[in-house]
């Protein structure tokens, strides 16, 4: 009803990321829900808008060039004028967006890199903030065959396991390096890379099934209806996708961005502080 409406108005949010997910998130699910429309909404990403982004982003073609934290930003002010939208063009380990994204009620990920994603989870944890990790798309296998995967991971604080980090598929020292890198260096290494080599292409399905499901349990947990983490899978690949509850499956895990430098149990706020 109108108190969740008013709950949601009044969050601050941060999003990790502008690309296709994160776009569409802010453009088409929170601005026009209004979530955070009082409280603040943060965009943060450390790339610039190129002409291959557009095969699903729903940002005019003059957006070029542009920041895609400005640039969604900028879109969203369009969208409610009346919206607080603050954009920060930055990476996740720059400081103004570890202060940005520590200060919100709600940290939601977007992103297509790993690194990201831990460390979004990593501060949610030891912050107790709520953590919404949203990823989906198309990948290569080790055979070079196409994967149609999708995670949505909503990280509670008090609730184990430590949801946010557990599909950690690169070392410890590539993220570390990688969540060293500026907002420059990053740019660098997207331009150097071939986007079609690393990716088969975008399956705008998987994003709005993954976008829907992450905000079907934002709204719940609004409602006092969802009280644990929880971690979710979504497989397209067989003759019949569907989602796949993994939360049992994490929690008989190790997580290995804690374990493999001595954080274990850090998620598991509850055991944390006895």
């Amino acid at each position: 009803g109108w108190e969740i409406v008013r709950k949601a108005r009044g969050l601050r949010v941060a999003v990790i990321g502008s690309g296709r997910m994160g776009t569409k998130l802010i453009l088409e699910e929170l601005v026009p829900c209004e979530v955070a429309a009082d409280g603040g909404l943060i965009t943060m990403d450390g790339d610039i808008l190129h002409e291959p982004n557009f095969d699903s982003v729903v940002l005019p073609p003059e957006a070029v060039g542009m920041p895609k934290a400005f640039a969604v930003a900028c879109m969203a002010k369009k969208l409610n004028p009346d919206a607080r939208v603050l954009p920060i063009f930055a990476t996740i380990s720059n400081r103004a967006a570890i202060e940005a994204a520590i200060a919100s009620d709600v940290i939601i990920s977007c992103l297509d890199r790993d690194a990201g994603r831990v460390a979004a989870a990593i501060l949610a944890a030891l912050y107790d903030r709520v953590h919404l990790d949203l990823a989906g798309g198309t990948a290569y296998t080790e055979s070079h065959d196409q994967a149609v995967v999708g995670e949505v991971r909503l990280a509670l604080p008090g609730s184990p396991p430590c949801v946010g980090g557990m599909g950690l598929q690169q070392s410890w020292d590539d993220a570390i390096e990688e969540l060293n890198q500026s907002a420059e260096a990053e740019q660098q290494r997207r331009r150097a890379n071939d986007p079609h080599a690393e990716r088969p292409g975008t399956c705008a399905a998987v994003h709005h099934s993954v976008i829907g499901h992450g905000m079907m349990l934002f709204w719940r947990l609004l409602q006092g209806k969802v009280k644990a983490s929880v971690w979710d899978h979504l497989d397209m690949n067989g003759p019949r996708p569907g989602w796949h509850d993994w939360t049992m499956l994490a929690s008989a895990r190790t997580c290995r961005a804690c374990s493999e430098n001595g954080l274990r149990g850090l998620g598991d706020l509850r055991l944390k502080n006895g």
